[in-house]
């Protein structure tokens, strides 16, 4: 499932704007600070939805 995907399930009200689709992106390697574990849950990075819903419930927008 894409991020969008997930993104509008969750706010469907949400416009999304999406530019230059098709152009052809550097591909960028980032690596996980080990800094950050301590506070990220990194036990199941699949759970995007859960995630997404956890931090909408934080904020009111």
């Amino acid at each position: 499932m894409k991020i969008v995907d997930v993104l509008k399930e969750i706010y469907p009200t949400l416009e999304f704007i999406f530019i230059n689709q098709h152009l052809d992106m550097q591909e960028l390697m980032v690596k996980t600070d080990s800094r950050l574990r301590q506070y990220l849950d990194f036990t199941n990075p699949n759970d995007l939805k859960k995630e997404l819903l956890e931090f909408k419930a934080k904020f009111a927008f």
